[in-house]
């Protein structure tokens, strides 16, 4: 006899029924027990009734267990996506289009971002915004921007996306997490292109040097992509001392499955 066995708030109410296994329980919260042979079983109390069909309990269970291993393998690939983990640490709030409206940061999964920061009243900015905007409408499958603007008003940076065909993505403007941003890549002058590999790590906070060389955006967005560097002198025109520096040439796949000839033509100096 299979007994399940309910402790309620008035006691302990037993209902019993009868099984062709031979195999009996009780249960209760988180109590168990063995009783004599039963068939199926119930149990009811003054606030509860359930009955169960064993056999029917049985053969679903390798579909739910099949519902489960994949909710569960969707929710950990996401919880160990390095670049989605990224991403939403870098934008918070979300992302959106020029006309504000919400976009998935999905969007951006398996490319290379560069975090733009810019305005409309800088000089500088007007005048390397069309070598970015021509780079990244070439190699949008591998590479997007993300505007993060300095300018005067939300209308101001509109007129800005308008203007110069910006068909990237954008922040909020001037908003907490847009001033994280900056105060986390130290940017103090603008403009300023910080890249991301499609592995979320930072590639370099000098993305200028690399757009305006017109690099290999596929090798951008490779995740084991590096800088191909070299330390030079120079003399410092305030202190008219000499100092060194790192010049970036262009960039190299770290990877050994890539070859050498893959990986040559982002090598051009910059």
């Amino acid at each position: 006899m299979l007994v399940w066995r309910q402790f309620g708030r008035c006691g302990v109410s037993d209902s019993i029924v009868e099984h062709e296994f031979g195999v009996g329980f009780s249960v209760s919260s988180g109590l168990t027990g063995l009783s004599k042979p039963a068939k199926g079983f119930a149990f009811d109390s003054h606030w509860c009734s359930l009955t169960m069909d064993l056999e029917r309990i049985m053969k679903a269970m390798p579909s739910c267990l099949t519902i489960l291993t994949l909710l569960f393998g969707v929710v950990f690939a996401e919880a160990e996506d390095p670049q989605m983990n990224v991403l939403k640490e870098h934008f918070p709030d979300g992302i959106t289009d020029k006309e504000g409206k919400s976009v998935d940061l999905s969007t951006l999964k398996g490319k290379a971002v560069g975090i733009y920061f810019s305005a409309h009243w800088c000089g500088p900015c007007r005048a390397f915004t069309p070598s970015l905007v021509k780079f990244r409408d070439a190699n949008a499958e591998k590479f997007e921007v993300v505007f993060v603007s300095s300018d005067k008003s939300p209308q101001k940076q509109k007129e800005y996306m308008e203007e110069a065909e910006m068909k990237w993505y954008t922040m909020t403007h001037r908003s907490e997490a847009a001033n994280a941003l900056a105060k986390k890549y130290k940017v103090r002058g603008i403009p300023a292109l910080v890249l991301l590999k499609s592995n979320g790590d930072v590639l370099t906070t000098d993305g200028r040097s690399l757009v305006g060389a017109g690099v290999d955006a596929a090798q951008l967005a490779h995740p084991d992509v590096r800088l191909d560097v070299e330390t030079e002198k120079y003399k410092c025109g305030r202190c008219d001392k000499w100092h060194t520096r790192e010049k970036i040439k262009g960039l190299t796949i770290a990877s050994s499955d890539v070859p050498e000839s893959a990986a040559s033509p982002a090598k051009a100096a910059l």
